[in-house]
Parts: structure tokens; sequence; C-alpha cells
């Protein structure tokens, strides 16, 4: 695909994905490029899909500590991600099982395993606290 056809990709798999209250999807996708760049199918829906993670793990790790409903709905959103396609076809079994050991932990109120994941993986794509 070009970036054009990436571009719709991202836009289309937006639909789909609610963010937290506040947050929009990024317009800067795909990055410029002074070259001519190919995007295989799927990298705007990816990225649109990790974004929407990255959200509700950075929604999440905010309201853990003071708002039980809020946190309550953001990890019934981050559960809800394991049906994308992101997770389901980019990411590996390790990466599937550590997402998963990350929200088990966040259950029991340990921010530990969320906060992580979002330096590791949300650099760049969320606003720093």
């Amino acid at each position: 695909m070009d970036a054009e056809e990436a571009r719709a990709e991202y836009e289309h798999a937006q639909h789909d994905l609610e963010l937290p209250d506040g947050m929009e999807f990024p317009d800067e996708y795909p990055p410029a490029s002074d070259e001519p760049t190919r995007y295989e199918e799927g990298h705007g829906q990816g990225f649109a899909e990790s974004f929407y993670i990255c959200a509700w793990q950075r929604e999440w790790l905010d309201v853990y500590a003071e708002d039980e409903d809020a946190a309550r709905e953001a990890l019934a959103m981050l559960h809800e991600a394991r049906d994308t396609r992101f997770m389901r076809e980019q990411l590996d079994d390790a990466g599937r099982e550590l997402y998963d050991e990350y929200l088990s932990q966040a259950e029991l109120g340990d921010p530990s395993g969320i906060r992580h994941d979002v330096e590791l993986n949300c650099t760049g794509r969320l606003s720093p606290e």
C-alpha cells in the first residue's frame, strides 16, 4: 500500500475504536517521508489499534488510584483490545501473555506492568505527563 492507502486504512480503523474522553487519534500518520514508501496491509489499522491500547493504558494509570469506576471502564476497554487485529496478528504469543499478565496485575491495583508497557511502547504516541 502507498501512504494514501495506509492513511485511509488508519482512518477507517478509528471508527471502531473508542478513546478515553479528551483523547484524539494523532493526525501524523503515516510519518512524512521524502522517499516513496510502501506499507504492509494492516499497518494503518495496527497503528490505530496500538494507539487505542496506549490511550486506555494511560487512562487507567491516570485514574486507578482515585476513581474506581473509571479504572474499571479502562480495564474493560483494555480487555476488549485483546480482540483487535493488532493483538491477534502483530503481537506474538509472548507479547499477548505479557499483556494479560499486566492486566491481571492491574486488576489487583498494581500499576507496574501497565506503566512499564506504556514507557516501552507508547513513547512518542502519547504526550508525557
